[in-house]
């Protein structure tokens, strides 16, 4: 648990602005890492053997650097692919790297987190218009959930099926697998007014909900 809040520090802090003020916001503070040359943002970290890899939007890819003490980083090799919001995930000695193209969900995998290939399938998820909007499902984040035995996909996107008059609210879209290949939708992890939405569905099949 204390690993997952450091990556999650390194994901907020990594692409922060240097303050420009001294005193004026003592919540302010500077950013310790942010790489030359290019746009750089949508950091998605990944910790093995006492090294940090970080990856992240350095377009027109996916850039890669790695740090052992979160101070002082290495420029490894960047991903010959580009694209937006993703995770890395290690399945049998095997890195799978999930990420966002354009509104679906990409795949490329690796032996060695430094040289990755796409999968020939791609996209390897995609919204289907009828349980979440494909003009908004992307961010995946991928983990593995050991009350199912099943991979976990969250993403954001929209619900279609909670409106009776047919706009889609905003949701955390999720998809569970088995290999980490083939993917299925399912219901939601969370939705807004989500309480509206489940009376509504039950009035819907005619169940008693209860008072």
């Amino acid at each position: 648990m204390v690993e997952f809040f450091q990556i999650a520090m390194v994901a907020i802090t990594v692409a922060q602005p240097p303050a420009t003020t001294t005193g004026e916001n003592e919540h302010s503070f500077d950013a310790f890492f942010i790489p030359e040359g290019k746009p750089f943002g949508d950091t998605f970290p990944f910790y093995k053997d006492g090294v940090w890899h970080l990856f992240c939007m350095w377009m027109p890819h996916i850039g890669h650097f790695i740090t052992r003490d979160l101070i002082h980083w290495e420029k490894h090799p960047n991903c010959p692919f580009g694209g937006c919001t993703g995770c890395v995930v290690e399945d049998n000695g095997k890195y799978y790297m999930f990420w966002t193209g354009n509104q679906n969900i990409l795949l490329a995998t690796s032996d060695d987190l430094d040289y990755w290939t796409e999968y020939p399938q791609n996209p390897i998820l995609i919204a289907d218009d009828k349980k979440y909007s494909s003009g908004y499902f992307r961010d995946p984040y991928v983990f593995f959930n050991e009350n199912e035995g099943a991979w976990w996909m969250l993403m954001g996107s929209q619900y279609i099926e909670s409106s009776s008059s047919g706009v889609p609210t905003g949701c955390v879209a999720l998809a569970k697998s088995k290999d980490l290949l083939n993917w299925e939708l399912a219901d939601p992890l969370w939705c807004r007014n989500w309480l509206r939405i489940v009376i509504a569905h039950s009035l819907s099949h005619k169940v008693d909900v209860g008072t």
